[in-house]
């Protein structure tokens, strides 16, 4: 869950640089690995690279639900990471 947690904090950076039309990988170095960094600046569009990888990482979960909301917990979990 700490990879959903480290996209969602690089989703607004990756669209404030999209928005002012500039790159600055410096950003998301206490956020994502090196390696996501690299993917996403050589994307043509980092935030949609950013995005992707977010709806990758939440399908496993959304697939596990069965309509009762036992998988609702995940979202319990993201929250006390966070705290």
């Amino acid at each position: 869950y700490t990879s959903i947690l480290r996209h969602l904090i690089a989703f607004p950076i990756a669209m404030k640089q999209h928005l002012r039309r500039e790159r600055n990988d410096k950003e998301f170095w206490p956020v994502l690995w090196l390696s996501e960094i690299d993917a996403m600046m050589n994307a043509r569009s980092p935030y949609m690279v950013v995005l992707t990888s977010l709806s990758m990482l939440c399908r496993p979960v959304r697939l596990k639900d069965d309509g009762l909301g036992k998988d609702l917990a995940i979202w319990s979990q993201m929250e006390s990471c966070v705290t």
